[in-house]
């Protein structure tokens, strides 16, 4: 949610980018598949999805707004700084 709210407030193309991959790739899965133990009339529900479908709709705005798209090297970048982030995370067995 940081991630979106900074590229909101600057208007960083950078952090555009990263909101778009991680914005769209986590909390379009966490809409369509939520996992939570309250039902409807519960705070945190509402919470849960008025957070995941603000992040949404402010990269739309984003996009449609300051007329920012995605560009084919972001790809390449998350790809590889996903790479690293997992890589750097993970523990040696040994």
């Amino acid at each position: 949610m940081a991630v979106i709210i900074v590229a909101l407030w600057t208007g960083n193309r950078r952090w555009l980018e990263v909101a778009y991959f991680w914005g769209i790739g986590g909390t379009l899965q966490a809409i369509i598949t939520p996992n939570l133990r309250y039902g409807f009339p519960d705070l945190r529900f509402i919470s849960f999805f008025v957070a995941h479908s603000g992040i949404i709709i402010g990269i739309v705005f984003l996009m449609l707004i300051y007329g920012f798209r995605r560009a084919q090297p972001a790809f390449c970048a998350h790809l590889l700084g996903r790479k690293f982030i997992s890589l750097s995370h993970s523990r040696s067995i040994c």
